[in-house]
């Protein structure tokens, strides 16, 4: 004979919630883009409270070789091409499509993907180094001076628009909220 089984117990369990994944992480050191790290989009993240990234032409070292760097408090945005080579220190990347960003002081946002696009009020934080902040809008997170449509220092709020695709960057400053 068939052996009844306990339904009761099968109602009672409820699902256990899913952990969102873990986001993928690179931590400092040097990588060569297309196989170390895929080609693509990444937000760069400070450790501490100052990061630095940079991307080169080769593994040289020379000065020559560096086609975009940058030291930021918060984080960055740098799209890598396949071939270049990928250097950070004090800092870590994540794919930009994992990145959860804080949008609250400096950094740079991706616009329509980390704040809508439109315009916004920019306050220069209370204690902006030399009571300044900086201000850039670039068409593109390659970093290249070509790509900037705006950039300024400001010493009291300002006002900015911003569209859709584009990249604010703030530092010393904020939106206010």
């Amino acid at each position: 004979p068939a052996e009844a089984s306990d339904s009761s117990s099968v109602a009672e369990m409820k699902p256990e919630p899913t952990p969102s994944p873990e986001p993928t992480r690179y931590d400092s050191g040097m990588y060569l883009v297309g196989k170390d790290i895929p080609a693509g989009e990444y937000a760069i993240f400070a450790e501490r409270s100052l990061g630095y990234m940079e991307v080169t032409s080769d593994s040289s070292g020379n000065f020559e070789s560096i086609l975009c760097n940058e030291n930021f408090s918060y984080n960055t945005i740098v799209t890598l091409e396949e071939g270049r080579y990928f250097s950070m220190s004090g800092a870590y990347a994540v794919p930009m499509e994992e990145a959860q960003i804080d949008t609250s002081g400096s950094g740079m946002f991706k616009v329509g993907v980390n704040i809508p696009a439109g315009e916004y009020k920019i306050i220069v934080d209370e204690n902006a180094s030399m009571g300044l902040g900086y201000l850039e809008v670039a068409s593109d997170s390659s970093h290249d001076f070509a790509s900037i449509r705006t950039n300024d220092n400001i010493e009291s709020s300002t006002y900015i628009s911003v569209n859709e695709g584009e990249y604010l960057t703030l530092n010393d400053c904020h939106i206010e909220q």
